[in-house]
């Protein structure tokens, strides 16, 4: 953000003021949401509902079995 605005406004700030500006216009840090944005969350929900349960316990049987 600091290069954005020296190159768009030609004003040097530094990286605690860049922080002090952009708090004080109301926006804060964020973190990047791990998803991917045309994820489907009901084939999400589905999947954890059913599918999921299911090879969990298929994986628990042959871990079991292997030893």
């Amino acid at each position: 953000m600091r290069d954005v605005i020296e190159r768009e406004f030609g004003v040097h700030y530094s990286i605690s003021n860049v922080h002090a500006v952009l708090h004080s216009l109301g926006f804060s840090p964020q973190k990047a949401v791990r998803r991917a944005r045309e994820q489907d969350a009901e084939a999400v929900e589905r999947f954890r509902q059913e599918e999921w349960p299911r090879i969990k316990k298929k994986r628990k049987t042959t871990a079991a079995s292997s030893r």
